[in-house]
């Protein structure tokens, strides 16, 4: 598409000699903020004006031909092997649509994304872990509520908010226990905070 061809053309101007500082200095490692702070503020724009939606989809496009570019010039990939790859998952991953199975509904085109996710896992070798799922990258409170989401699957969940919040009041007790010895120990205080955050999330889950 004369578009996207375009797209890349810039895109590799302002990371050639002679192009932008900042965009030449950049890595995957540093752009790291920026790629979750443009899907943070897509995420917002969807609720807004179309004309939002669609910049912000922009800077999202920006950041996968920015790396893509990167990955280029270390000859690992490329743009059009990133395309490539994401098609041949979708109809990997589509039987129901490119294949002979079948979908009534979302929720069976979604058990039928994972299980052949699943699948894939196990051709390569890799274990099928719970939360494989959740990327590591989430921010806290987020990655938090997905773990609680997945467990919930299999039955870790408290039966009530009653005994929830009772695990919420002793992670509170720990974490005042915890903070006498603040000044010695900043790292026992932190794991209580984490402990009682994650019991409140927890807590709100039910």
């Amino acid at each position: 598409m004369k578009e996207f061809d375009e797209l890349r053309q810039t895109v590799h101007r302002l990371r050639a000699p002679g192009g932008c500082p900042w965009d030449r200095k950049q890595t995957h490692q540093s752009l790291r903020p920026f790629m979750l702070e443009e899907a943070c503020e897509m995420m917002d724009a969807i609720d807004g004006p179309t004309e939002a939606l669609q910049a912000e989809l922009g800077d999202v496009l920006m950041q996968v031909v920015l790396h893509s570019e990167i990955a280029e010039e270390t000859k690992a990939f490329d743009v059009r092997d990133v395309i490539q790859g994401l098609n041949d998952k979708l109809i990997r991953r589509h039987p129901h649509v490119f294949g002979d199975a079948s979908a009534e509904n979302a929720d069976q085109a979604l058990q039928t994304w994972n299980e052949q996710k699943k699948k894939e896992k196990q051709l390569k070798g890799e274990g099928v872990r719970l939360l494989d799922r959740i990327p590591k990258s989430m921010p806290s409170l987020e990655r938090s509520t997905r773990v609680i989401e997945e467990v919930s699957k299999v039955g870790f969940q408290w039966p009530s908010a009653t005994e929830s919040f009772a695990k919420v009041r002793e992670e509170f007790e720990e974490l005042e226990e915890a903070l006498v010895d603040l000044k010695t120990k900043p790292e026992a205080v932190a794991h209580e905070i984490g402990d009682m955050i994650f019991a409140l999330c927890n807590l709100s889950y039910l």
